[in-house]
């Protein structure tokens, strides 16, 4: 086995295509250790935790414990995401374009407020903005949008009731209900 030992420090530009150079050679017998050496540019945000393997149920659970962010993004599928939706203060969805929204409509079954940006089907489900907010389709207004959410804890809370009473509409009761008439 070959180890390559990449001392970081204040290489946050270059860092993808040293590692990319690596992980490219035809060898297949090595390992790779980035050692941060206190970089100030980022270049030592990048951590690598070794667990027993457990699923990728397991790995994103530990990923969680480790975190250190405010704010944290799953990638990759997610077999239960409903866990880690209802622990949010608000769902957001800044889709340009959308079909009918099953993540919204999930986030509010949940009961979770919403806010999206206005694209197709997001009247409906929000009630023209009654049950969460709606924001013109564009970076300025969705960024406005949410700054006022998260800045007024009234509206956050109105919207949550909002969206805990519309969630009601799409439980198997409800459907199966609508679906009979």
């Amino acid at each position: 086995m070959i180890s390559v030992i990449i001392p970081v420090y204040n290489v946050i530009h270059n860092l993808d295509e040293c590692v990319q150079s690596i992980v490219g050679q035809t060898c297949q017998d090595w390992e790779c250790v980035l050692v941060d050496d206190g970089s100030t540019d980022g270049s030592g945000r990048i951590r690598v935790i070794h667990k027993e393997n457990g699923g990728v149920s397991s790995a994103r659970n530990k990923g969680m414990e480790e975190a250190k962010g405010d704010y944290v993004k799953l990638l990759g599928f997610h077999t239960n995401p409903y866990k880690y939706i209802v622990q949010g203060d608000l769902f957001v969805c800044s889709s340009r374009s959308e079909g009918y929204s099953t993540a919204v409509t999930e986030a509010l079954v949940l009961g979770v407020p919403v806010i999206t940006t206005d694209c197709s089907g997001m009247a409906e489900l929000l009630k023209d903005g009654e049950c969460g907010m709606i924001t013109e389709n564009d970076d300025e207004a969705f960024y406005e949008g949410l700054k006022s959410l998260l800045n007024d804890a009234a509206m956050l809370e109105y919207y949550r009731e909002k969206a805990v009473e519309r969630g009601k509409d799409f439980t198997i009761e409800s459907l199966s209900v609508a679906l009979q008439m």
